[in-house]
């Protein structure tokens, strides 16, 4: 017997344009809106990005979604983990650099250059032991 409960039945259907458009139920469409205002109202459009922590659970939706929006120049996406779907996607983009790492450290940062807009989308969760100050 299938069951679902009331909570996932509501983000079925909330998010059932994300589904048409191959994006799973973790998407957040406003995080869209808040990717198209930010490349809308930036001095001149950003024309380059970083998705920091922008694989897990979202298939790096965020970076696919920009790449494939707004006219963008160079981005970046970081990551520990990168699966099947982000590998294989990737490779249609030559100005989207794949960066396995933490964010949090040097030798990561060091690998990227600047850019216009950087995403943090659900990533605070994932530190450990911030420094708050």
């Amino acid at each position: 017997m299938l069951t679902i409960n009331l909570r996932n039945f509501k983000k079925l259907l909330m998010n059932i344009p994300n589904l048409l458009d191959g994006y799973n139920l973790y998407v957040n469409k406003e995080k869209f809106k808040l990717i198209k205002e930010a490349f809308l109202t930036l001095p001149q459009g950003a024309k380059s990005f970083a998705d920091l922590g922008g694989v897990w659970k979202v298939n790096a939706a965020y970076t696919f979604y920009t790449l494939k929006n707004h006219l963008v120049n160079k981005a970046y996406l970081v990551d520990t983990n990168f699966n099947d779907i982000v590998i294989e996607h990737s490779k249609r983009y030559n100005h989207l650099n794949c960066i396995k790492g933490n964010f949090a450290e040097i030798d990561t940062i060091k690998k990227l250059g600047y850019v216009g807009v950087v995403f943090f989308f659900d990533v605070l969760l994932h530190q450990v032991e911030p420094n708050w100050d």
